[in-house]
Formats: C-alpha cells, sequence, structure tokens
C-alpha cells in the first residue's frame, strides 16, 4: 500500500530542499502510496486511492535532549508521545442553530458534531466517487542522535462512532481561569476510553474543532523509515543568476 523507497527519496529531498510542510507532506504520502492527492482544504479528502478518500494528518515531534539521562524520540520512548490515544484535529464544526454550546446536552452536541462530520466526508464520496474512508497517521522528527529523521506512518480504515453508543460528558474551564463555570468543550468515550472531543468556541486551544483520538498501536498497517538528515540547499545568489542567464 505505500513504497517505503519512494517515500525515503522524496522525504530526503523535501528535507534538502526545506519543502516539508503540512500540504507538502499530503502530496509526499500520495505520492509514496500511489494516490492521485487532492490540493486545498475544501474536501475531506487529501487524496484518493482506488474506493478511498485519504484522510491524511501530520505529526511532527522534536527529539527530548537531556544531559544526565539518554535522549529520547518518539520512537523510543512511545509512552511520551502517547500512540495509544493521539489527538487527530479533523475540522471545525459549526452546532445546528437550534443548539447551544453551553444549555444544550452534551449528547446533543455529540451527535450534532457526529453529523456534521459524516455530510463532509459525503461531499468528498459525492466528489471523488469514493465509498470509504482511510486514515494516513504520519508521525515525523529528528531521531535522538540528531543525526537522522524518522518517519511513522499508520493506516486504519476510519471508523464512524454511532454517537447513541458513546458516553459524552462536559469538560468544564479551570476554576483559575475566564472559563471558570463554563462549558469548554464535550468528549465522548467509549468503554471509558475517550475516542471524540468538540472544542467550544471559548475554549482557547482548537475553537470549534472536532477532534478524534486514534491508538496508534492498532493500526492496521504501518511503515517506517529513517533518512540521514541532509545538508540543505543554500542560497548561492551568483549561481543562480548565471543558471537564469543560461536559461535564456
Amino acid at each position: 500500500m505505500l513504497d517505503t523507497d519512494e517515500l525515503k527519496a522524496r522525504v530526503y529531498f523535501g528535507l534538502k530542499a526545506n519543502s516539508l510542510s503540512a500540504e507538502n507532506w499530503e502530496q509526499v504520502i500520495c505520492e509514496a502510496m500511489g494516490a492521485e492527492w487532492i490540493e486545498g482544504d475544501k474536501y475531506l479528502a487529501d487524496g484518493v486511492l482506488d474506493e478511498y478518500c485519504l484522510n491524511i494528518k501530520t505529526l511532527g515531534f522534536k527529539p527530548t535532549i537531556l544531559k544526565t539521562k539518554d535522549n529520547r524520540d518518539f520512537l523510543s520512548d512511545p509512552e511520551k508521545f502517547s500512540p495509544d490515544s493521539q489527538m487527530m484535529i479533523q475540522r471545525r464544526t459549526n452546532l445546528p442553530v437550534d443548539l447551544d454550546e453551553q444549555t444544550s446536552t452534551p449528547a446533543e452536541i455529540g451527535r450534532a458534531t457526529l453529523k456534521g462530520f459524516e455530510d463532509f466526508v459525503q461531499e468528498s464520496h459525492d466528489k471523488f466517487g469514493t465509498t470509504k474512508v482511510l486514515d494516513v497517521i504520519v508521525r515525523h522528527g529528528v531521531d535522538r542522535t540528531q543525526k537522522n529523521y524518522l518517519v511513522d506512518v499508520d493506516i486504519f480504515e476510519h471508523h464512524f462512532y454511532d454517537p447513541a453508543s458513546l458516553t459524552w460528558k462536559e469538560v468544564m474551564g479551570g476554576s483559575k481561569s475566564r472559563q471558570a463555570g463554563k462549558r469548554v468543550a464535550v468528549e465522548g468515550f467509549e468503554d471509558h476510553r475517550l475516542v471524540a472531543r468538540r472544542n467550544g468556541s471559548n475554549s482557547g486551544l482548537y475553537q470549534t474543532n472536532y477532534l478524534i483520538y486514534k491508538d496508534l498501536t492498532k493500526s492496521e498497517k504501518n511503515y517506517t523509515i529513517s533518512v540521514p538528515l541532509p545538508a540543505p540547499l543554500t542560497f548561492d545568489r551568483e549561481s543562480i543568476l548565471a543558471e537564469i542567464a543560461n536559461q535564456g
């Protein structure tokens, strides 16, 4: 499903050219999976592969550099980076006009949030002729030796939760915050495990975003690569001008 040599080559080139932005990562993953890259953020689909739209999420991690203990990165110390409950931002959500962030029940807000996300998914299916969703979670960062770059890719078929099967709870603002006594989010739990969250407009971080929590230890496919950190391309004005002149 993913060509690791293609991924290595494109990651190395991207590092060398300092061009691995979030959107570039989506293109890199699509190329490595043999998928069509969908530019922009109008649709859920970041790529299309046969009957699947690809929901690609990237997470960058810096290594923990320590003076008295061994350095750590997201692979050498997985517990530090929560692979069993990795938060993924899905999209901003607007509640229906008959719901209120503060007075509607957590279950009502949870149900509306999941319904809004499913409608968003359907727009991609209608546009690109797909029927299923693959979640592609890309974690990346410099390793603990600071000599290599790690990329870890987990692939799942997206699980759409039945909101009625989740236990929904409200999250209140901290007692010393400006939102003390106010609801800042609602969270959905399956068998006591957090799986979904909808932040309120007063939450500060990730306002009105629908978030999901993935257990990366249970991915259907996992790919890990490491490439040496290349020397980045440097700006040389004269050589560039000479190259431009030669093209003329």
